[in-house]
């Protein structure tokens, strides 16, 4: 299985995301954003995928810690999501992407409450990793 990591800082979010990846990836998750990237780099667990939010409550944002596991492994693939509209993220989402990071955005509802099976996070995780 692959493995993926998700990172945030609402517990209630963490946990829903969990339950919709588990039964097919690896998962480790954390609200910790540096508890993620000591496991990445201690115990070289490295993902194929990060999904982090904002993580506006954090020591580290999210767009940073998508920062630093792309200086780990550039092959990493990021989703990043907030309940904020992308034009608003425009430019950290472009400053990411300059940097070389794959990351894609997502509204936090249509992962959260999909309309589709193909917009839930699983479908999104799979379109981005190549995994059914």
């Amino acid at each position: 299985m692959k493995l993926v990591y998700l990172v945030d800082d609402n517990q209630d979010v963490l946990e829903e995301l969990y339950g919709q990846l588990s039964m097919r990836y690896d998962i480790i998750a954390t609200i910790n954003p540096n508890n993620a990237l000591r496991k990445a780099i201690n115990e070289k667990l490295i993902p194929s995928l990060l999904v982090t939010g904002l993580l506006r409550n954090s020591a580290m944002t999210g767009s940073e810690l998508i920062g630093k596991f792309h200086e780990i492994d550039p092959r990493i693939k990021f989703v990043l999501y907030s309940d904020h509209p992308e034009n608003e993220l425009r430019e950290v989402i472009g400053q990411l992407r300059e940097s070389g990071a794959d990351v894609r955005y997502v509204r936090l509802q249509d992962i959260v409450h999909p309309s589709t099976p193909e917009t839930g996070l699983v479908g999104v995780v799979e379109s981005i990793t190549g995994s059914r």
